[in-house]
């Protein structure tokens, strides 16, 4: 976050557990700027456009408790992630193992010497697979019905360095085409054989309109190469007891069912607060900084172009500029 570097013995990919201590830390040193336990049921929004609003009110914002904030400014810092989705499959009720969504994991060494079975293979999914392998599963099964976009780790963080330094510079379409053309070709040119299929539109355009980052894989696709995880990619067709039945007429036992399958965005859950007009305005899918719909309101926290963390960064410094 700006002003607050990450302490020098974190390493590239930092663990939840050192960057819930991080903001740990950041909330405790702005202790006296932040309220804790409060909840926002409404915001009432006027015209008035910064800077130059002075000390009038542009934002109105009751509370539960019945309080009410008047704000020159509001910035919505919520997040976009909205309601974990689950399909609705026949038989789930009679389903006899364990289902969750993947917001509610927590490590595979729960279900060692269990047989589970992924639905979705976005990052969550990829990496909720390879953690079940980890923790010494029976069997794991990743369900990839659609094409994807993946690439190693390592390789999409070297692209994303200079672009988000670049950020309104470097040509999407030339990262794209050399994901697509070159690097797709050399890395995963036998894909199709073990169940995957790749994209043929590039993954930063992707990233940008859906917000969808491709799978970065940290090691999930060897493991399908040597047939430590299957991939099937056949729909469910409904649940049985002990496990799923596939449209492709295949059944399969499972202890668990984890399904990697995102979340719902109808109606902006992230804004629920805000009025019907303004959350209709923004969209399932709003870009940060200053809305156009009302010239006092901004938002943080929800592109996607080079990594939330760092787009938050570089937006929260914008913003507080711009204030």
């Amino acid at each position: 976050l700006p002003y607050f570097p990450f302490p020098d013995h974190f390493p590239d990919f930092v663990s939840a557990q050192d960057l819930a201590d991080y903001y740990e830390g950041v909330a405790a040193h702005m202790s006296e700027h932040i309220r804790f336990g409060v909840e926002v049921v409404s915001v009432e929004l006027r015209q008035l456009k910064l800077p130059g609003g002075g000390g009038k009110t542009a934002a109105k914002v009751k509370l539960a408790s019945g309080e009410t904030y008047n704000a020159a400014a509001l910035v919505v810092a919520t997040g976009q992630e909205g309601t974990p989705y689950i399909p609705k499959l026949p038989g789930a009720e009679t389903f006899g193992g364990k289902t969750m969504h993947s917001s509610e994991w927590v490590s595979g060494t729960e279900y060692a010497n269990k047989t589970a079975l992924v639905v979705g293979f976005g990052n969550s999914g990829s990496e909720i697979a390879l953690d079940l392998w980890e923790g010494g599963a029976t069997s794991v099964t990743a369900l990839v019905r659609s094409p994807i976009h993946m690439l190693p780790r390592d390789l999409v963080v070297a692209f994303k360095r200079p672009f988000w330094f670049a950020r309104h510079y470097f040509p999407v379409w030339l990262g794209d085409l050399i994901a697509t053309k070159i690097v797709y070709p050399l890395l995963y040119s036998d894909i199709e054989k073990y169940g995957l299929r790749l994209k043929s539109t590039g993954p930063g355009k992707e990233t940008i309109e859906s917000h969808k980052a491709p799978v970065q894989d940290l090691g999930t696709y060897d493991l399908i190469r040597r047939g430590e995880i299957d991939v099937v990619a056949s729909p469910i067709a409904r649940l049985t007891k002990s496990g799923a039945v596939f449209e492709d007429g295949t059944e399969r036992a499972f202890d668990l069912l984890v399904f990697a399958t995102g979340f719902d965005h109808t109606g902006a859950p992230h804004a629920k607060f805000l009025s019907k007009g303004v959350v209709s305005a923004l969209g399932p899918h709003p870009e940060s900084g200053r809305a156009a719909v009302a010239p006092a309101l901004f938002l943080t926290g929800f592109s996607d172009h080079s990594g939330r963390l760092g787009e938050i960064a570089f937006e929260s410094e914008a913003i507080a500029a711009e204030l």
